[in-house]
């Protein structure tokens, strides 16, 4: 896995989601290098949304209707949402709505609201800002605070030469004509510098998550 290509040097350097990154920081001194950038910015958000055909306006209104979160292992579809529940008194998902799905990534999710599987849906930023006709059913009831997006780490004891390569190369992304059309395809606008006090708040997050589902 990551941290045994680290640990064994067959791996040099991985892009990670935010709480994954968290994560393996615990187990493994893994260093941040650069974060990505979409729509301008180094930070998303989740948002609730539910269908604007509904009688549901607030957050409360879902109480003992069906939601759909993506994935547990997810800053933006599950830990972020989640604590923004708890701090809103809903500490039990599961009592609180009817049902809780998981569908493994936020356009599903979307999909999932839009289609009436759910009354409610966990999704991103980027999903509520594609060119798609069938988002302007959607509204939004509830978003959360900003979310570091994610972030290149690489194995501790590589030489500072290559790491400047490497820096240079990623930044350099979005910012040239030979690396524009590279965006479209890896679909981020390009990287700024990282440091590990930038996840500092997923941390803070986990915290509040770990203590609501003791």
């Amino acid at each position: 896995d990551l941290l045994n290509g680290f640990s064994q040097q067959t791996l040099d350097m991985a892009f990670v989601n935010g709480l994954l990154y968290v994560k393996a920081r615990e187990k493994e001194e893994v260093i941040p290098v650069l974060r990505s950038i979409e729509d301008g910015s180094p930070f998303t958000k989740s948002y609730i949304i539910v269908r604007k055909d509904s009688n549901l306006k607030t957050i409360e209104d879902l109480k003992h209707r069906k939601i759909s979160f993506t994935d547990k292992s997810s800053a933006v579809g599950y830990l972020f949402p989640r604590v923004m529940l708890a701090k809103k008194s809903i500490t039990d998902i599961n009592t609180y709505f009817s049902e809780v799905k998981f569908t493994g990534d936020d356009f599903s999710s979307f999909l999932a609201v839009y289609n009436g599987y759910v009354d409610g849906g966990i999704v991103s930023q980027s999903v509520m800002r594609k060119k798609d006709d069938r988002l302007k059913e959607m509204k939004i009831i509830g978003e959360t605070e900003a979310i570091p997006l994610g972030t290149v780490i690489i194995r501790p004891g590589m030489e500072k030469e290559y790491i400047n390569k490497l820096n240079k190369a990623f930044l350099q992304i979005g910012k040239t004509i030979d690396t524009r059309d590279l965006t479209k395809t890896i679909k981020i606008d390009g990287y700024v510098e990282s440091t590990d006090s930038d996840y500092d708040g997923i941390r803070e997050n986990i915290k509040i998550l770990n203590k609501i589902e003791k």
